[in-house]
């Protein structure tokens, strides 16, 4: 579950990085010299490529940090209703065993 979660969230970024580049206005270039756009085209490409690392690496942190929330957010509440079940069963119990003190005492003919 954690590898899908961590390819989607990969591929939308990989995505919106691509639209963004693709979307951006390009720079001026001296087009009289090839040698030089070919030297910006790969320093651009790189760049982009290593931009790309950083923010699936950052959204694989975050993707854990989420997923481990999710579990401690999940084990309190297992807590919180292990907790609430038992006093639940404790007023039940004392609540029958006043009952049944209270019906004994009605059944037990007065002196």
């Amino acid at each position: 579950m954690k590898r899908n979660l961590s390819a989607v969230v990969t591929m939308f970024l990989v995505l919106s990085l691509s639209a963004t580049v693709i979307a951006a206005d390009p720079p001026e270039r001296d087009t009289t010299n090839p040698a030089s756009v070919s030297a910006d085209i790969q320093k651009n490409a790189k760049a982009a490529k290593e931009k790309v690392k950083e923010e699936a690496k950052a959204a694989k942190v975050k993707a854990k940090e989420e997923a481990k929330a999710a579990k401690n957010r999940v084990r309190e509440e297992a807590k919180a209703n292990k907790v609430r079940v038992k006093t639940e069963e404790k007023a039940a119990k004392e609540k029958a065993k006043s009952e049944a003190a209270a019906a004994q005492k009605a059944t037990v003919p007065a002196n």
